[in-house]
């Protein structure tokens, strides 16, 4: 694991689970879909119904309490847990203030 990623478990996170689209940047289709497992403001890890290599960019489209979030980031973990389900972890880049404060909100909430 990257340095990046063990700043990022640093941070506040809970178990929530939001419906979750995602897909590589170099492609124009989201290819997955799943649920968060848990969210911080830096990143989340999903059950996937497919899998997305460790390593790839990828674009996340995440329903957040009625709010839709826009967001990127890097595949930093990706498990085949069987019968066609998979982990992937998840860490943001580049996360724009209006998402950052909405996962912020949330995750207090959920305190």
């Amino acid at each position: 694991m990257g340095k990046r990623f063990a700043e990022s478990r640093s941070h506040r996170r809970k178990a929530v689970t939001w419906e979750v689209l995602a897909g590589e940047t170099s492609a124009n289709i989201m290819r997955t879909r799943g649920w968060t497992d848990e969210v911080s403001a830096c990143g989340c890890r999903i059950l996937a119904d497919e899998l997305i290599e460790e390593g790839e960019d990828i674009r996340v489209l995440m329903v957040a309490e009625r709010r839709i979030l826009h967001l990127k980031g890097k595949v930093v973990r990706s498990l085949c847990l069987g019968d066609g389900e998979f982990e992937l972890g998840i860490a943001f880049g580049g996360v724009s203030e209006r998402n950052f404060l909405i996962l912020s909100q949330n995750i207090g909430k959920m305190a």
